[in-house]
């Protein structure tokens, strides 16, 4: 049996063939059974809402477009994608350059889909000039989370970012 963000799944321990997958109830799924008087459902509500606020809060914090980020000095750019846990009660992803901090936002579980939207931006405000999103060993739990496999993915994105390789070519990597 294993857990995931979404689902239960359920497998044989002989075969490994899959037995059962059970999803969890969405939002709106716990929302439509409150509004007809589901009392677990009712309950729920106070919680799904104040998720739903901490997700709106940490969108809120994410780079968006490589304007946002400073210009920098250098030919070959090494950025360290680090985590901070110091400032607040929720950890946070900070972006530097040597000493220079040059963004800072909401922190992700296995937030590699989050790096490689990072390194695009990255490669479109630096160009050519960003060798490597470097994740430092402070970032790599929440990184990796429980994907360990995800180092792969990472390289390959670095590897894209030294090639030179646009953020918007097909040979720009993909975990999906």
């Amino acid at each position: 049996m294993e857990q995931h963000r979404d689902l239960l799944d359920v497998t044989c321990p002989q075969c490994g063939t899959m037995l059962l997958i059970i999803p969890f109830p969405t939002a709106a799924d716990t929302r439509q059974a409150a509004a007809a008087g589901n009392a677990k459902a009712i309950a729920e509500i106070p919680r799904i809402d104040a998720q739903e606020q901490r997700w709106r809060e940490d969108s809120a914090t994410e780079l968006r477009t490589p304007g946002q980020l400073p210009e920098i000095d250098g030919d070959e750019l090494v950025i360290d994608w680090d985590t901070d846990h110091s400032d607040t009660d929720r950890p946070v992803t900070v972006l530097r350059h040597g000493d220079r901090e040059l963004w800072r936002e909401a922190c992700y579980w296995e937030g590699y889909g989050r790096f490689n939207q990072v390194a695009k931006l990255l490669r479109q405000r630096y160009g050519r000039r960003v060798v490597e999103l470097r994740p430092t060993s402070r970032s790599e739990m929440h990184l990796y989370g429980d994907r360990w496999a995800v180092g792969g993915y990472l390289d390959k994105v670095n590897a894209a970012l030294r090639g030179g390789i646009n953020s918007d070519d097909p040979q720009w990597p993909s975990w999906w």
